[in-house]
């Protein structure tokens, strides 16, 4: 994936980005974690229309996490510090399973460590994580490639001061919806419904998309990974 060179190839997209520090009931995560949306906007207006009317097509949301400064600037004499597990443990489901690197009783960290630190070239762990949580593009805008542009874009401007980006890939129209829920707008141009509810099948076939995008598998825990590290970035 080139992150050097964004190309939508279409002037009427732009990007907007969201960035959200911790709440101060948090504080001591400052610095250390960044909430952001990416965000595509697209001009519906017309050719004769005088203003632009913009409509967000698509999102990309996720952290930016400190990890490794954090770790290292852990003192259990400090009480201003933070454990990067604590860290970890503030975010939510999707990063709890890198709570192994910092565990030294898991079996599991030393599998981590040697296929982390082979695929990122150099022994940075923990690594400074991009995190992208969610993916989502309207059905009406789907093919041609507003996704990757939003994940490049994600990376272009805020992965530069990490090492890894990390993803954990799931068919959001395989995500539990009652009957009778409401749906928003937003999820009804999703058109989530007309994707295959085949979980095997839907989860092979978004795995191959962020493996041509340049991700890789390294783990059974489902999370996928891009090392920002490579020359071929």
């Amino acid at each position: 994936m080139d992150t050097d060179r964004i190309n939508i190839c279409d002037k009427k997209a732009r990007f907007e980005f969201i960035i959200n520090s911790p709440p101060l009931s948090h504080s001591e995560l400052q610095g250390y974690v960044e909430e952001f949306e990416c965000r595509l906007l697209y001009d519906i207006s017309g050719d004769d229309d005088d203003e632009m009317d913009e409509k967000i097509i698509g999102k990309a949301s996720g952290y930016r996490l400190g990890l490794n400064s954090c770790y290292w600037e852990f003192d259990e004499n400090n009480r201003d510090a933070i454990h990067p597990i604590d860290l970890l443990d503030y975010i939510d489901d999707h990063v709890a399973k890198l709570i192994c690197l910092f565990d030294e009783y898991s079996d599991i960290k030393s599998k981590y460590r040697r296929k982390l630190t082979k695929f990122l070239d150099e022994d940075i762990l923990p690594p400074d994580i991009l995190l992208i949580k969610r993916l989502e593009v309207l059905a009406r805008y789907r093919g041609k490639n507003f996704g990757e542009a939003l994940i490049a874009n994600s990376i272009y401007m805020l992965g530069r001061k990490n090492d890894l980006v990390v993803l954990n890939p799931f068919p959001l129209q395989l995500e539990y919806i009652k009957d009778k829920e409401v749906k928003t707008q937003w999820q009804e141009e999703l058109q989530l419904d007309n994707f295959t509810q085949d979980q095997s099948w839907a989860k092979k076939k978004l795995g191959n998309y962020y493996k041509k995008l340049g991700f890789k598998k390294l783990t059974e825990d489902g999370l996928i990974f891009l090392a920002l590290t490579s020359p071929r970035l």
